[in-house]
């Protein structure tokens, strides 16, 4: 999804959308078709001028899509074009501008933007230059050691009209911006595919209160993106799990695993509240906020060795614990060990008439013995 598609997505959740009734289709027209059957499509201004793939224009006119036009300064949209109004060759001061069809397009232009991508040193340097802005020859070095090999990389990237020289420095063009966008979402997304299929979609669909659904999926995939393969696990416990939380007052506790975590607790919680900073600039967040629920993130963050310790935290999960992410099925297969340990203790949980309940984890237990519970 590119920037624009991610500002017109965060724009139909604030006009009201869930994200349940929001299709994204990827590489094909319209961007989003949401539940009520209306297509919404993404542009990025170019100057004056909006650009559509061959066809695309009158494929999105005959559909009725609504065009939502967006400038790099601006999260809200600069014009919104009705399908109808695709029909002229302007729409006030936004002129629409066809690519030319495939047949058209130079194929030699082409398979030298293919192959420059994946050589030594090209994304090297469009990291490089997104990350400090104008950089020297001798900058430059520091990630393309070999002078002849970051002559020919800056020659390409030239040639492909990505960077740009003024004086003796390198910096990017535009369109080189979107390229290093473009490139760090393909890296994420082939480094994270492999872990995404230890989501739990069933676990979203499991949480009582339905208005947390949106802000833990965007939040689960912050800590992905974060923690990558390091994350083991995300577990939502507590009254919320239960579905007896009161709005604005109960806290959504979170069980969140790490692998190779640091032994300083304080660090840890210090790096998920950026994480719960960075929540809440999403439009999942601000679309709670605006309707007057101001949800409160608490975790219990814990290293993947310190997980396969006994927790109190752990009676509890067995019963009510909504898994949202399990990395190799590590949380379930832990519970599945304890629930084995009490059945040997003979423990139970008694429920109170109030809704409350308590453990009795060995109903022989003697006096002065001591319940040590071993998971692994």
């Amino acid at each position: 999804m590119n920037q624009s598609e991610r500002k017109l997505e965060q724009l139909l959740l604030s006009r009201g959308y869930t994200p349940e009734e929001i299709l994204y289709q990827p590489g094909k027209s319209p961007d989003f078709v949401t539940s009520d059957g209306k297509g919404w499509e993404a542009k990025r201004l170019y100057g004056e001028k909006i650009i559509f793939y061959p066809r695309q224009r009158a494929k999105l006119q005959e559909a009725g899509v609504t065009v939502l036009v967006f400038h790099d300064g601006s999260d809200e949209p600069m014009a919104e074009i009705p399908g109808t109004g695709l029909s002229q060759t302007s729409y006030g001061r936004i002129r629409f501008h066809d690519a030319p069809s495939a047949a058209r397009q130079s194929t030699k232009a082409w398979r030298v933007s293919v192959r420059s991508i994946v050589r030594r040193g090209f994304y090297d340097v469009l990291e490089a230059l997104d990350r400090s802005g104008l950089l020297s020859f001798t900058d430059l070095q520091e990630v393309v050691e070999n002078p002849r090999t970051l002559s020919l990389r800056l020659s390409e990237l030239r040639d492909l009209g990505l960077i740009r020289k003024e004086q003796s420095k390198y910096g990017l063009t535009k369109e080189g911006i979107d390229a290093g966008d473009l490139l760090r979402e393909l890296d994420l997304v082939l480094r994270l595919k492999d872990l995404k299929r230890w989501l739990r979609r069933e676990g979203f669909d499991r949480l009582p209160r339905t208005t947390y659904r949106g802000l833990l999926r965007r939040y689960v995939r912050l800590l992905l993106e974060h923690f990558e393969d390091r994350l083991v696990s995300v577990v939502v416990f507590g009254s919320v799990a239960q579905g007896d939380d009161t709005v604005n007052e109960s806290d959504i506790d979170l069980l969140v695993v790490v692998d190779e975590w640091g032994r300083d607790v304080w660090g840890r919680i210090e790096e998920l509240s950026r994480l719960k900073s960075a929540l809440e600039e999403t439009a999942e967040h601000r679309l709670l906020v605006r309707g007057g629920v101001w949800p409160i993130l608490q975790h219990y963050p814990l290293t993947k060795e310190e997980a396969q310790g006994f927790h109190r935290i752990y009676l509890d999960m067995l019963f009510d614990g909504i898994t949202l992410y399990d990395r190799e099925d590590f949380m379930e297969k832990t519970l599945e060990i304890l629930a084995g340990r009490l059945e040997e203790l003979g423990s139970r949980r008694v429920q109170l008439p109030g809704g409350g309940w308590y453990w009795i984890l060995k109903p022989d237990l003697k006096m002065g013995e001591e319940i040590e519970i071993q998971l692994y």
